[in-house]
């Protein structure tokens, strides 16, 4: 993919092509090319490849491993399919850098949404690439050097000729450049360390939120009902989940906003598996299913790997692939979970998910301003220490 792409935008043709181009130097909400966003292609490989993965099955492993992806096509040289993944886990980038080597692809794209890189991954450039910043919208399909996201915008990254060693977003090594073995962990964490996740305590809370106030339970049945936007678009998922965040972890604004209630539950006795380490190898047990499938063989989707994540006796999911103060403190539920707590939302629920009752504490530090003002408010000391005794703790 991409080989010998980007370096022959010359100037020549970006003069030729001015009138009907748009530089987009300014940033829009909801462009994926102008977010942090990795580029790669399974088709036309031009190295030999280490495994027979196509672009059909590439995407739904990533998708299966919890990865925003989107299909492009494009044109560099010759016609071709490509993924865009966006906003990947910065230790992700050299799992992705394997990826496309295994693929048997000569290059793949970092970018942060400005600034660009070129990875060689295969061949006499191996382990060099290209730097390049900001990108250009086409008005009309060029005729060449091109990719077409699914609303059929046409975008080219912009690329310099040199090549380069230092990157900032992967570091090659021999390492990187050999293979590891048939099995691949995509979202492998970059230092082994283990995830808060990875050996949760049964006493764990678990922390929902929901529009609805008065619930009694947490049902998987209500997945998807708010999502927006691409995700809406998207078929209900056979194997639905309902969503927690463990204690700590930062919500996102798209689950807070709305919110009246939040639920709070535990772990319990309840076992949740890493999709990124797959420690158990259940992606692979799934592929070997699909291969004896008579429709669309070998082809392994999210479904199939929960269905075998729930038959191998788990009772959720979580990706230590992801952020580990966000995303990656998210647990999915294949079944109902009771509730042990509501409480009403609070301003501190948007920064951290909690099982505090804030309100509770707020009403502790108010009553201890009230006999401040009664009793101490002339003394400092008292004052400070009458609150300290108030909150709680």
């Amino acid at each position: 993919m991409y080989k010998k792409v980007y370096r022959v935008i010359s100037n020549d043709i970006k003069k030729q092509e001015k009138e009907e181009e748009i530089n987009t130097s300014l940033s829009k909400k909801g462009e994926p090319y102008r977010q942090s966003h990795i580029i790669l292609s399974a088709d036309q490989p031009y190295h030999p490849t280490e495994t027979n993965m196509d672009h059909d099955s590439v995407k739904a492993m990533l998708e299966g491993k919890g990865y925003d992806v989107e299909s492009m096509k494009g044109k560099y040289g010759g016609l071709e399919r490509s993924l865009l993944i966006k906003n990947p886990p910065k230790h992700s980038h050299k799992h992705f850098y394997e990826l496309a080597r295994k693929l048997g692809q000569d290059s793949l794209i970092f970018s942060n949404g400005y600034d660009h890189e070129l990875h060689y991954v295969n061949g006499d450039k191996a382990g060099k690439h290209q730097k390049g910043q900001g990108t250009t919208i086409h008005n009309q399909e060029p005729e060449d050097f091109y990719s077409t996201l699914e609303d059929g915008t046409h975008f080219t990254h912009l690329m310099g000729d040199d090549l380069h060693t230092h990157s900032k977003f992967v570091k090659p090594s021999k390492k990187m450049q050999k293979s590891e073995g048939s099995s691949f962990y995509l979202c492998k964490n970059e230092d082994d360390s283990e995830h808060p996740l990875d050996n949760p305590s049964p006493n764990l809370n678990l922390i929902h939120y929901s529009p609805e106030q008065g619930l009694k339970s947490i049902e998987p049945k209500f997945h998807g009902v708010r999502k927006i936007g691409s995700e809406a678009k998207q078929g209900a998922p056979t194997h639905k989940l309902a969503f927690f965040y463990a204690e700590g972890a930062k919500p996102e604004s798209l689950v807070t906003s709305g919110s009246k209630s939040k639920y709070v539950t535990n772990l319990g006795n309840r076992k949740i598996y890493d999709i990124a380490k797959d420690k158990d190898k259940l992606w692979s047990k799934a592929k070997a299913l699909a291969d004896q499938r008579q429709v669309n063989p070998g082809v392994v989707d999210k479904d199939d790997f929960h269905q075998a994540i729930k038959d191998a006796g788990y009772h959720g999911i979580y990706n230590s692939g992801l952020d580990k103060d966000t995303m990656g403190m998210v647990v999915g539920m294949f079944h109902p979970t009771d509730v042990n707590e509501e409480h009403e939302m609070h301003p501190k629920d948007f920064d951290e998910a909690s099982s505090k009752n804030h309100y509770d504490e707020q009403k502790s530090l108010s009553s201890a301003q009230s006999h401040a003002n009664v009793y101490g408010h002339h003394n400092p000391e008292f004052l400070h220490n009458l609150k300290e005794s108030f909150k709680v703790k």
